[in-house]
């Protein structure tokens, strides 16, 4: 099991990034959480699989489309 705590900067606030995020580690079985920090910041908690969690952090610098 790997645990990793990330902060995703830029747009993420507004465009669906919490939900597509969570979405993205359900997916994968991941627990943990994901929260708005600030206006331009999403902070997530991720737990699962070594090569899973790795995946959606690899998602993260991306985003969705939206983003």
């Amino acid at each position: 099991m790997k645990r990793i705590h990330i902060i995703v900067t830029g747009t993420v606030t507004g465009v669906g990034f919490r939900w597509w995020l969570k979405k993205e580690a359900e997916k994968r079985s991941i627990y943990g959480f994901v929260k708005n920090r600030t206006e331009d910041e999403v902070e997530a908690l991720l737990l699962g699989h070594e090569k899973d969690v790795e995946d959606v952090v690899r998602l993260c610098r991306k985003g969705p489309t939206s983003s």
